[in-house]
Parts: C-alpha cells; structure tokens; sequence
C-alpha cells in the first residue's frame, strides 16, 4: 500500500462483459468451457428468486458444492433476494440434518443421491425440521421411491429443477401438494422469461404431449462454447440452445425428462433409453443403484451394458430374470458388472464414460 502508484485503473464494467467461466459436466465426455456476462448472471438470479418466491427471511443450506453450475445458480440467488447462506465443506448426512435443525433452514437445494442417503438415514429422536419450505433436487432423476421415502420421513416433498451450464436454471416443479405425488418426476414450468420448446427430428415443434429435443431461449443463456466454434454452431440455432436432452411438454405446460439423446442405445434398430432400464432395475430389491449405457461388441453392434451397486450378493441370472417379462427382451442387459459404488460428478450426475 505504501508503493501504491496513487493511480486508478479505469475498471468499468458492461453487463455484456465475461463475469465468469463455467465447465460442462463432462459427463458425455471431455467438459467444455462456457462463458457468463454480468448480465447473464443477473438474470438468472431474477428469473430464479422471482419464481421460486425467495426473500431476505429466506435460510439456504449447500451441500453441493458452490462451484457446480446448479449450486452456484442457487448461490447467486440466494444472495440477490438477501437470503441467508450456509455452507458445509462436504456431504455428511449427521452434519447435514444437524444443521438444517439448528440453522432453521428453510430452502435446502440437493442432488438425488443425498436426497436417497438423508431419507434412509436413522434418527435417535425426531428432528425439528419445521422450518424447511423447499427442498430441490436436480443434476439427475429424482426416483421414485426416494421422493415418497424422503416425503415420508422429512413431511416434505422434494422438488425437481431442470438447468444446464449454457442456460442456468430452467424450469422447477413448483406445482400444488394436491398434484404433486402425479407429477412428481415433472421438472415443473419453466421459471420466468424463460421459453422452452421441443422440437422433432425434422425441426418442427412438437404439440403437448409429443417426445422430441428439448430447447430453451434464456436471457441468462451463454453465447456458446469457448474454442468450439462447430459444437457451438450445432446446438445453439435460431435463439435457442439444443439440450439434448428428449422429453416433452403437457398441455398444461409441465416439462418431462425422458433421457438424453446420446444415451439413446441402438440395438439391432430397436431404440433403447437407458433410463427405463436403470428405473426397472432399481426396483430390485438387492440393488441400491444402477446405471446403463451402450458398448460395442467385437461385431460392431451395439449392446445394453448394466452397471449395478448391489445391496448384498447377487448374481446375473437373478437380475435377468427379474427382468425378463417386465421389459422387452432387446432391452435386457448383454452385459452386467457390479461395483461398489457409481463414478459421479460434485453435482451427483453419473460419469457414463468411465463406466464402458
């Protein structure tokens, strides 16, 4: 200070500049670098708090680290309505019940694992969790029996929210406690000035209820990828970002999420999404969790590949037979591997890649 020059540096600052650059989970591959203006990041925050309804009175525990897209979306936001903000260092299920009860948390943003790991969690006593108004969930499906386990324990539903790196959030299901448990694996309307459409093979818009690519026009949505002008020119056309992501609208304008476009399995001209596959195998009672994809036998053809953390000892035929019956026989796994655990992002998104 005392060397200080006297001098000031001319630091003015445009909405449109680059406030910060956020990576792609990578979970498709290698992560690609997404730049955010000022003015991106502003209206994120609004078009989130002013949806979702938050204030100054508001207390947000983060579980999820900050420097993911979906925590630091929430970050911004909490801190744009005043809300207060408590951080801890890492996901610790005692640690993390402990302080939603002492702190008076009343809006806990999580990804499913956490969500499936708190509501199977024992409790000496019954905890004071009266406080907690809003529970999140995204980076993955929410599952069924996690929603109505963790509802069960906690008096409390969780809620979905969809978001991407290039669009911040998108859309949360906010919908009433009387329709809820019907549209629980909804990712809710889109939250405000943000448009969201799906779009056929051909690129015409689809009508409500008809599967096709998601895609969303944000004034919080960047420009495109950093050194990739090709990938950049593929998914961002005529104002909208491409997901990736396939599902579709109902009339009454909730938004389902029926799997991603490159996890799509191709088996002998039969399509198979990986997602129905995973959720029929999660209901086996010996499995915790299951993740499919799509590997290349020495023919070149495309197989189902399963990669199930078992609960206790299983074998393969006890999962091929529970099964066999339950979906078509093209979309039985060729191939199943057990581990003890699943590779995942800080967000809790599965790590497909390392799984082939």
């Amino acid at each position: 200070l005392e060397r200080r020059s006297g001098e000031f540096v001319d630091s003015t600052v445009s909405p449109d500049d680059e406030a910060i650059y956020l990576y792609s989970t990578g979970s498709t591959g290698k992560p690609k670098r997404v730049a955010r203006t000022h003015f991106n990041l502003a209206a994120l925050a609004d078009n989130h708090t002013q949806t979702v309804g938050w204030s100054c009175e508001d207390r947000v525990l983060f579980a999820v680290p900050i420097s993911h897209t979906y925590a630091f979306g929430n970050y911004i936001s909490a801190v744009r309505s005043g809300a207060a903000v408590v951080v801890t260092p890492e996901f610790n299920r005692q640690k993390v019940l402990e302080l939603l009860e002492r702190e008076r948390i009343t809006v806990f943003p999580a990804v499913p694992v956490m969500l499936d790991v708190l509501s199977r969690t024992h409790m000496d006593a019954p905890m004071d969790l009266s406080s907690l108004k809003l529970v999140i969930s995204a980076g993955a499906p929410l599952q069924e029996h996690t929603f109505f386990r963790f509802r069960e324990k906690f008096s409390i539903y969780p809620r979905q929210l969809y978001g991407s790196t290039e669009t911040g959030v998108i859309s949360i299901n906010l919908c009433g406690e009387d329709e809820i448990e019907k549209r629980f694996n909804s990712v809710g309307r889109p939250v405000k000035n943000v448009t969201v459409k799906v779009f056929d093979e051909e690129g015409r818009e689809t009508v409500a209820g008809a599967e096709g690519e998601i895609a969303v026009k944000s004034p919080s949505m960047t420009t495109g990828y950093y050194g990739l002008p090709e990938e950049t020119a593929r998914v961002f056309r005529n104002g909208y970002y491409f997901t990736g992501d396939l599902g579709f609208i109902d009339e009454a304008g909730y938004i389902y999420i029926r799997g991603r476009k490159k996890f799509l399995i191709n088996v002998g001209g039969f399509k198979v999404d990986p997602e129905e596959v995973e959720n029929l195998l999660s209901k086996h009672p010996d499995v915790v969790e299951a993740a499919v994809l799509g590997i290349t036998d020495n023919l070149g053809n495309e197989r189902v590949k399963a990669v199930i953390v078992p609960r206790r000892q299983i074998h393969v035929k006890d999962v091929l037979d529970f099964c066999r019956g339950r979906i078509a026989e093209y979309k039985l796994p060729a191939l199943i591997e057990f581990r003890s655990e699943l590779p995942r992002s800080p967000a809790g998104k599965i790590l497909r890649e390392r799984l082939k």
